[in-house]
């Protein structure tokens, strides 16, 4: 697929439909923060689209480090924190809230860590393979330990679930950050995240089983 604005903005159309669906179908308290997930990449793919026109059609300097910086934020210091967090709200086990809640806590240091590169290093874009290839800081520095690191509690989380479609969504995240990875490294963030993004429409469906899952069980 050749990325564009045009994608982005498309998608980040359909994520706010399929966002605000899922929203109106959760009926478990404890399910909100899992069901807006699409609205927030949603938030992403609309920056995204911005920063395409920033790049090759419009020169406003300052539209476009506020649209990168939310991008940012969104990729390095939300996802990590809010997916595992997420998870452990809607989970009826306690052994596997513990273990989310254990990918909860490297989450939230690895969002901090997100949070202090974009603080303390400069961020930009550049267009690179029909993608948007973004330099944030230490990360590139150390790239392959950090990348990892993210991977734990935004991929692996969703197989510490005991909600079963919650591990095939697992499966399908991590099948497409690999497939990323090996084709198109260099772009590696905007590509996985465009990937990731498309693969939240699943919210909808996994939204009928948080329904039917109790906030509390005893273990089992």
């Amino acid at each position: 697929m050749c990325f564009s604005a045009a994608s982005s903005f498309s998608a980040a159309t359909i994520l706010l439909i399929i966002g605000t669906w899922s929203i109106k179908k959760n009926h478990n308290p404890s399910g909100y923060m899992f069901a807006v997930i699409p609205i927030f990449f949603a938030l992403q793919q609309e920056m995204e689209g911005i920063i395409w026109l920033t790049l090759v059609r419009i020169n406003q300097p300052l539209l476009h480090s506020i649209s990168l910086y939310i991008y940012l934020l969104c990729a390095l210091a939300l996802w990590p924190a809010w997916i595992p967090f997420s998870l452990a709200r809607i989970e009826p086990l306690r052994e596997r809230r513990i273990i989310l809640g254990v990918f909860t806590l490297l989450g939230v240091i690895i969002s901090l860590y997100g949070i202090y590169q974009l603080i303390l290093f400069p961020a930009k874009a550049e267009i690179r393979e029909s993608s948007i290839y973004y330099i944030f800081g230490a990360a590139n520095r150390c790239y392959l330990f950090y990348f990892i690191l993210y991977i734990v509690p935004t991929t692996f989380s969703f197989f510490a679930s005991s909600i079963p479609l919650m591990r095939i969504t697992g499966s399908a995240v991590l099948a497409s950050l690999v497939m990323t990875y090996y084709i198109k490294l260099t772009t590696l963030t905007s590509v996985w995240c465009f990937f990731a993004a498309l693969l939240s429409i699943l919210t909808v469906i996994l939204v009928d089983q948080i329904n039917l899952t109790p906030h509390r069980k005893k273990s089992q």
